[in-house]
């Protein structure tokens, strides 16, 4: 169908009381600003309410994006990665309970040089 959503990358992140789903509209490219859409499918913790995610360069561990969302009716939110560089991050999905931490669930993403 012509409003069908393309996704280049797709990828699962579990943790312990939660599941989420990561996928990209475009392959992840060094220097390219690529959208990465997060749909959080199961969240066991009833006082869930924002969630945070953070991507991290795998070799120096630096912070590459971090942002906090409000989980309402919808837990389903897109950020633009605007600067990515070659090679492997760390995407790290927590929820949390204002600022307390309930779970973490995470998955690896490599871009493309």
């Amino acid at each position: 169908p012509a409003d069908a959503v393309v996704v280049a990358w797709r990828q699962e992140l579990r943790g312990r009381t939660l599941t989420a789903v990561a996928t990209s509209p475009t392959p992840p490219t060094a220097g390219q600003p690529f959208e990465l859409t997060l749909e959080i499918s199961t969240v066991r913790a009833a006082a869930a309410n924002r969630a945070r995610l953070q991507l991290h360069y795998f070799r120096d561990h630096s912070t590459v994006h971090s942002s906090v969302h409000e989980l309402a009716a919808s837990s389903v939110f897109t950020v633009t990665i605007l600067n990515p560089r070659s090679g492997k991050h760390h995407v790290e999905l927590e929820i949390l309970d204002g600022e307390r931490l309930l779970d973490v669930a995470k998955t690896d993403l490599t871009v493309a040089p």
